[in-house]
């Protein structure tokens, strides 16, 4: 409107001025007036645009190694060697994942094989045993799909992480090579500007000087002319050589700066451009390493679910009933109720002792008979592993049960060496003294064992009664034990013997308390053949067997 109205104005006179004038006036109200309707709606709009704008503006000015990082080498250096060895760390974690994997799958599989034919469960029947198949199948199928589980992770985990860090090793390598021959290149660029810098300097500063000490010389005008020459020479020579310095800090700056350009604007970008590109695959590998996992994992809930509802739908078909029909179907023994047993009055004529047989078609159980005893062994009965099965005499059923209190012990043997001479002679009393009562104790030991091992094949004696030959042969047996305690007697008396002659006990006129009497207290030796006085024989049993004490009672010998 300015333009026209200089240009055309003249022209038309100042009344087409005027009316130009009020019409620009006119116009722009009226534009102003409509505008400012916009306003109203700008405010209600903005909160809602202002996220996008940002965003795009983000977008835009987003950050990058080449832009971001110029001098960021030494931390890029840094950086992908830390990210490399944590892959690495990150494969060895799935390989060891792997490994309790495979040993948590095997370990599930052994344990469904084992238990799944085991021979006690191997009698359920019925839906129990339905179920419990069902129960280590389901667990085999579990540990097949940790085994499973342990091979992925193994084969597209741990083995392809480590090759992809093998792989980006050789990269990084020469990321890092290139990285150090630029910045060692552009050091020695500024290192030779900075020596250039350093000798321009030094030849200005020598100039100066030299042209001082001439200009002072000349207008002092008291050196001689050939003096004077030779200072303007001189003066003239360092001059050339500033100007030549000067040139060549000129030209070394110039490619300097050249150097530097290519360096930050080409060269270093490039660079650090394939050093995010590394960094960025690193990461997006790692990723999809996680996804894959996720997905072998993601298996586990629907196996597990699955299998939960069968054995849930095996559960639900269990009937105690229908086990209870199976078992009877497969064990029922079609016996029917026994008539009552009849008195039978006594007969003369019946063995002394034996057994009659029960009556036919009888399946019970007989209990052996046990002898009556004041010492701790007749307390009760004894548990299931010191009883021993004895076998089955004339007359009774073949499926009988009997069992016996014999205690199922190991044989004791008769020392070699006891008592003093089996002791050095150098050693104190007190230890000689010590060392025969632990043989006594020992021996003493041997004799409770030898006692009631003689006591279980007294009541075998008994319980033989109606068979003579395995009466007799437990009846020989019976009788080793008793020499066998006879001599341990004897080695029990030698070493109280002993004990009381370190002790200071009586060393005659008797033997000592459950000692072996010397033999001018023993009496006259007995008549060969000839039976033992009353006083010395010990009680018979029923079916010709000697009683030997019960563990805490006195026998003959003084002994308990």
């Amino acid at each position: 409107f300015v333009l026209f109205n200089f240009y055309v104005g003249p022209f038309l006179g100042s009344w087409f001025y005027d009316l130009a004038l009020f019409s620009f006036l006119s116009l722009s109200l009226s534009f102003s007036l409509s505008f400012a309707q916009f306003f109203p709606l700008l405010d209600l709009f903005w909160p809602l645009a202002r996220p996008a704008l940002s965003s795009i503006s983000m977008a835009d000015s987003k950050m990058s190694f080449g832009t971001d990082m110029l001098d960021g080498f030494d931390l890029l250096y840094k950086r992908t060697d830390d990210t490399l060895k944590s892959c690495g760390e990150m494969a060895n974690f799935f390989r060891k994942l792997s490994a309790l994997e495979k040993q948590y799958g095997s370990d599930l599989i052994k344990l469904a094989k084992r238990y799944r034919v085991s021979k006690l469960v191997d009698k359920e029947l019925g839906t129990i045993r339905d179920g419990w198949d069902n129960i280590h199948q389901e667990l085999e199928n579990i540990g097949n799909k940790h085994m499973t589980f342990s091979d992925s992770l193994t084969n597209e985990l741990h083995n392809p992480m480590m090759q992809y860090v093998k792989k980006k090793e050789g990269d990084r390598k020469k990321l890092v090579l290139d990285g150090q021959k630029l910045t060692k290149d552009m050091k020695a660029a500024i290192a030779n500007l900075e020596s250039t810098k350093g000798k321009y300097n030094q030849a200005c500063k020598s100039a100066d000087s030299a042209a001082g000490s001439y200009n002072k010389a000349k207008a002092e005008s008291t050196m001689k002319p050939k003096e004077l020459n030779k200072l303007n020479a001189k003066a003239t020579k360092l001059a050339d050589a500033a100007k030549s310095a000067d040139k060549d800090y000129k030209k070394t700056l110039e490619k300097t700066n050249t150097k530097q350009n290519e360096f930050y604007e080409k060269d270093m970008p490039q660079l650090l451009a394939k050093f995010q590109e590394f960094e960025e695959d690193r990461i997006d590998q790692v990723r999809q390493n996680f996804l894959r996992y996720s997905t072998f994992y993601s298996q586990f809930p629907p196996l597990l679910d699955m299998s939960s509802k069968s054995v849930k739908g095996v559960m639900d078909n269990v009937s105690v009933d229908k086990d209870i029909q199976a078992f009877l179907a497969a064990n029922k023994t079609g016996v029917s109720v026994k008539p009552p047993i009849q008195y039978e009055p006594y007969n003369a004529t019946n063995d002394i002792g034996a057994s009659a047989p029960p009556p036919s078609g009888a399946s019970f159980s007989t209990p052996a008979p046990v002898a009556a005893s004041s010492g701790p062994a007749s307390s009760g009965s004894k548990p299931a592993s010191q009883r021993a099965a004895a076998p089955t005499p004339p007359g009774t059923a073949g499926d009988n049960i009997v069992e016996t209190s014999i205690p199922i012990a190991k044989e004791a043997t008769v020392p070699k060496d006891y008592g003093l001479s089996s002791i050095p002679a150098a050693l104190p009393d007190d230890v000689k003294l010590e060392k025969l009562k632990s043989q006594l104790k020992d021996v003493k030991d041997s004799v409770r064992q030898e006692r009631k091992t003689a006591k279980g094949l007294e009541k075998l004696v008994k319980f033989y009664a109606a068979d003579p030959a395995a009466q007799e042969k437990t009846q020989g047996e019976l009788q080793e034990h008793k020499d066998r305690i006879a001599e341990l007697r004897q080695v029990q008396g030698e070493i109280e013997a002993d004990i009381a002659s370190i002790s200071g006990g009586p060393s005659g006129g008797g033997a000592p308390s459950g000692g072996v009497p010397d033999a001018s207290q023993r009496g006259p030796a007995p008549t060969p053949g000839a039976a033992p006085p009353p006083s010395a024989r010990p009680p018979v049993l029923p079916g010709g067997s000697a009683e030997v004490p019960a563990d805490g009672a006195e026998d003959s010998n003084g002994g308990r």
